[in-house]
């Protein structure tokens, strides 16, 4: 069989488009200065905010599971938060433990002492039967951040990653990392820590050869 080469007189990827630059768009961690000023505003004008921000830092409970969740879903006395399959993001029934600063402001605000099939974030401001709006939480959010002058890379998620940056820090180990964040595996965790962080080295950090 003799095979007969053919001559392209145009190029037939002309009309291709161009891959645009990558732009980064993930939530960046908040440093303390700023968080601060975050929360206190919260605390003063929007203190269903504070609770939302609170239980996303220190339970890694993202902000649709926090609209979602119930008065029953919270155990004080265990100091858990079960997360129900149908409000988990993944899908899954989960357990999430509550630091005691945490389970301080639920009892503070008496969060846990309505009706259990209330929601604990309503549009009374308090827990009860009607569900918040899906961009209640984020549109509160922008608003409080811009009226700050804070830069847009804050997001509510924010909340979620600042507390894992965190706990990094106080040196939690990557398995016990994993399950609090719920990842759904230890890759996800590790492509966590590598992006945020950079190598944790006492050589590097306090005994860098100097430069001249």
């Amino acid at each position: 069989m003799i095979r007969v080469k053919k001559l392209l007189k145009e190029n037939p990827v002309t009309d291709l488009p161009r891959i645009g630059k990558v732009v980064d768009r993930a939530p960046k961690p908040i440093p303390d200065q700023e968080r601060a000023r975050l929360l206190a505003a919260m605390r003063k004008y929007d203190r269903q905010l504070w609770i939302v921000c609170q239980l996303e830092y220190y339970c890694a409970i993202r902000p649709g599971e926090c609209r979602l969740l119930r008065v029953g879903d919270v155990d004080l006395d265990n100091a858990v938060i079960r997360v129900p399959a149908d409000v988990a993001k993944n899908r899954q029934a989960e357990t999430v433990a509550m630091p005691v600063q945490l389970v301080n402001v639920f009892r503070k605000e008496s969060l846990c002492e309505a009706d259990r099939g209330y929601y604990l974030f309503s549009a009374s401001g308090l827990p009860g039967e009607k569900m918040l709006g899906k961009n209640s939480f984020r549109n509160r959010f922008n608003a409080l951040r811009d009226k700050l002058h804070l830069p847009p890379e804050y997001k509510l998620y924010s909340f979620k990653y600042t507390g894992g940056v965190k706990l990094v820090n106080a040196g939690i180990d990557t398995w016990e990392l994993q399950r609090h964040m719920r990842h759904k595996s230890i890759d996800t965790t590790e492509h966590y820590i590598r992006k945020n962080f950079a190598v944790k080295s006492d050589t590097i950090k306090n005994h860098f050869p100097d430069i001249e």
